[in-house]
């Protein structure tokens, strides 16, 4: 049961409630002239205020039944399987709570429509069982009204404001995601030494997948030798050609006389 509610509404929504829908539902049947007794004659455009109604006008208040039927099995399935212990569990009666509230609003609605301007005109003239229709909703309208201006409201708000907050947590961590891999890509492409044009604009993916062609002066840098300093008197071609042992010597003796002048 929902314990966590206050006395008074705990007993108005598990009790009273579903009470009112079973009765509701169970009226046709137990009192079928109720059907007919729901309009006056000279308003329901019956002739014959005695006739027994027609079978489109049984068939609709049993579904209409059937419906009342399966909202108080709905309200008793809530309240009696709703702990309170999670703040889930209480925003599924608040929410509960309200769909019951907004649903008076096109119950008054469809009798206004029905009746018309000068039926409503007409409203000395209603039976106990229109004035039934019209103020009981009335009634218990102000109670689940009153329970929630009462409650927590900041419970009804949490669902959509923790949405709004992970939607605009998932959009900028994709964002950072790809601003930082695309600095990554394009300093990666910067010493790599491709031209920044294809880096960004579009470009990245492809050119990470198809590097451009080396310029000139890049295959230049690449492909030229370093010049190294041989020392004097010393071919470099005699170390290519296999006489190790004699452009060793040479090397020996060329830093021993440079010893020699320090």
């Amino acid at each position: 049961m929902a314990t966590f509610m206050p006395p008074i509404p705990r007993v108005f929504f598990c009790f009273i409630e579903p009470a009112l829908c079973l009765f509701g539902a169970a009226q046709p049947l137990l009192n079928p002239a109720a059907i007919t007794a729901l309009l006056p004659a000279h308003l329901a455009g019956r002739p014959d205020p005695a006739a027994a109604p027609t079978p489109l006008e049984t068939l609709q208040v049993l579904m209409t039944s059937v419906m009342m039927y399966g909202w108080a099995l709905l309200t008793l399935a809530i309240m009696f399987l709703s702990d309170g212990k999670t703040t889930r569990s209480r925003r599924l009666v608040h929410a509960y709570i309200a769909i019951s509230a907004s649903m008076d609003f096109p119950h008054w609605g469809a009798f206004a429509y029905a009746l018309g301007a000068e039926g409503i005109k007409q409203w000395r003239t209603f039976p106990a069982e229109m004035w039934m229709q019209v103020l009981v909703p009335l009634l218990t309208f102000a109670v689940k009204v009153g329970y929630l201006a009462a409650a927590p409201l900041p419970l009804l708000l949490v669902p959509i404001l923790s949405s709004f907050s992970c939607s605009a947590a998932s959009a900028s961590s994709l964002s950072f995601s790809a601003t930082k891999g695309g600095r990554s890509t394009v300093e990666s492409g910067r010493a790599r030494g491709l031209p920044l044009r294809r880096l960004t604009g579009g470009g990245v993916h492809a050119a990470s997948h198809h590097p451009p062609r080396a310029s000139a002066d890049m295959s230049t840098r690449s492909t030229a030798p370093v010049p190294v300093p041989s020392p004097p008197g010393i071919d470099i071609s005699r170390l290519r050609s296999g006489e190790h042992k004699q452009a060793q010597a040479a090397k020996t003796q060329w830093a021993s006389a440079g010893e020699s002048r320090r």
